[in-house]
This record gives C-alpha cells, sequence and structure tokens, in this order.
C-alpha cells in the first residue's frame, strides 16, 4: 500500500513498465542508482538483466523487503535507506546510469 505523505506511487502497469525496461535498454555491466524503488518494479527487471542497483528507498519497510523480493540476485543489490532529495554516498560504481519512478513533488533536489 503506498502512502502518500511520502510522494508514494507504485507503478503496476506492466505495459508501461515493459516499455521503460526496454527504452532504459540494461545490460549485466551496467550499475544503476534507482531513487525509489518501492516494491521492486523496475529494480527486479534491472537485476533480471544482469545489472548492479543501488536503491535509495525513504520508506523502512520497503527497504527492509526488497532484498528479499530479489531472491539470488540481491547479490548485485545494495539498498540504502535514506531521503533521496538530501545528500547520501553515490554508488561505489563508476560509471552509473540513473533510474526510476521519481516522485514529481522531489524531482528537481534529486537531479540537482
Amino acid at each position: 500500500m503506498s502512502r502518500p505523505r511520502l510522494g508514494q506511487h507504485f507503478l503496476a502497469d506492466e505495459d508501461v513498465l515493459a516499455r521503460l525496461v526496454e527504452m532504459i535498454g540494461p545490460r549485466p555491466e551496467d550499475s544503476f542508482l534507482e531513487i525509489g524503488p518501492g516494491q521492486g518494479a523496475l529494480t527486479l527487471p534491472l537485476l533480471a538483466a544482469g545489472a548492479r542497483v543501488t536503491a535509495v528507498e525513504l520508506d523502512a519497510a520497503l527497504a527492509r523487503g526488497l532484498p528479499k523480493r530479489a531472491g539470488a540476485a540481491a547479490a548485485r543489490l545494495q539498498v540504502v535507506h535514506g531521503d533521496a532529495a538530501k545528500p547520501w554516498p553515490a554508488p561505489a560504481a563508476d560509471p552509473w546510469r540513473l533510474a526510476g519512478n521519481i516522485p514529481y513533488a522531489i524531482s528537481s533536489p534529486v537531479v540537482e
């Protein structure tokens, strides 16, 4: 269940998700920074493509649950419980790609 006070909106449309993943074109050699992974709608396909993902999630319950949802791919997943609109450590991988279903309300601070 989403929490509107946190700006959550979960990507549930499978067609939109499939198009998004196709446009991103994840590859095994990729390292992604994902803002607001939520329940893993985008995270899991990125991991399924063999990519590594550092995911920044504000909701503590979702942050704890994401590695469980990733299964064996959790070895390529780092979940940071924190606010992506505030300073936090960048992923160790270099270079990395940015992906996410970022809430509009925080998109400017995140990109800046």
